[in-house]
This record gives structure tokens, C-alpha cells and sequence, in this order.
């Protein structure tokens, strides 16, 4: 079950998020960390529903970058907490300067740098020196925003049919 559910960690966070907006009569996120072949079935009708279009990744060239590199993912979630803590007024979870992502994600200042750096080059978000602000393209937000929606919403619908 434990392999099953790293695998499953990311969609099962994204249905966490889903029953926080609106919650479920009948909590899925945990009946699905309970039971494998539940969460087997319904990591499975993803994968499916994956293999007949790819509407997950294919229109989100940007996110697609950023998972595709070693801890990519990680620091675009830490730019993007500290995006939102910004706009709702409260300080930055964690700092966003290249020692303080490589400690955190144990990677080189170097590869922080390599991250950062792609992102500003497209047109992603720039991240200021030392890392005390961030400012993010209006158009990122959007396709950000949008995936997320998205992967909110796919994972919710497959786990009420589970």
C-alpha cells in the first residue's frame, strides 16, 4: 500500500483540495488512503482516461516544464506559496533564495539557478535577489490556475465513480 500510495500522492492532493472547496458527503480522499484497490481503480481510470486524450498535460507546456526537471515541481510550489501568501498578506512559508530552495529540496544552488532562470527566460515568473519577492506573468497564473482546476476537478469525478 505504501508504494501505491507515493504513487498516488499528487491526484490524492488534488482531491484533498476538491473536498476542502466543496466538501463530499462521504469523505473519498480518506476512504481512498484505506482501501488499495480502491485507490488502485481509481489511479487505474486515470491512467485511462490519460491514454484516450491528453488533457492533463498536453495544454500546459509550462507546468509540463517545470515537472520534468529535478525538484522543478517543488520550487515552482514554493514561488507560487509565496505568489499567494503575498496576496493574502501573511509571510512567505519559506525563502526563495537559491541556498534556501537548494537546502530545502537538497539540490545545488547551481540547479536553482538553472530553474529559476528557465522560468524567467519563459516568460514563467521572475524571482527578485535573494529571493524576498516574486512577480508572475498573468498568463502563467492563468495556465496554473487552469491545470490545477483541472486536476481538482478529474480526480474528483473519478473517485465519486470509484
Amino acid at each position: 500500500m505504501t508504494l501505491l500510495q507515493e504513487i498516488g500522492r499528487s491526484p490524492l492532493a488534488f482531491l484533498e483540495a476538491s473536498e476542502r472547496l466543496v466538501p463530499a458527503a462521504s469523505p473519498m480522499v480518506a476512504k481512498l488512503r484505506l482501501d488499495a484497490a480502491a485507490l488502485a481503480d481509481w489511479l487505474g481510470a486515470s491512467y485511462e482516461m490519460f491514454l484516450q486524450e491528453d488533457v492533463y498535460f498536453g495544454p500546459f507546456c509550462n507546468v509540463v516544464e517545470f515537472t520534468g526537471q529535478d525538484c522543478g515541481y517543488s520550487v515552482l510550489s514554493a514561488v507560487l506559496a509565496t505568489h499567494y501568501a503575498a496576496l493574502s498578506g501573511v509571510a512567505a512559508p519559506a525563502p526563495l533564495s537559491y541556498s534556501g530552495l537548494a537546502e530545502r529540496f537538497r539540490v545545488s544552488r547551481q540547479h536553482i539557478g538553472n530553474i529559476l532562470s528557465s522560468a524567467e527566460r519563459r516568460g514563467c515568473f521572475s524571482v527578485a535577489r535573494g529571493g524576498r519577492s516574486v512577480a508572475i506573468s498573468a498568463d502563467f497564473l492563468s495556465e496554473f490556475e487552469t491545470w490545477a482546476a483541472g486536476q481538482m476537478a478529474h480526480y474528483r469525478v473519478l473517485a465519486e465513480r470509484v
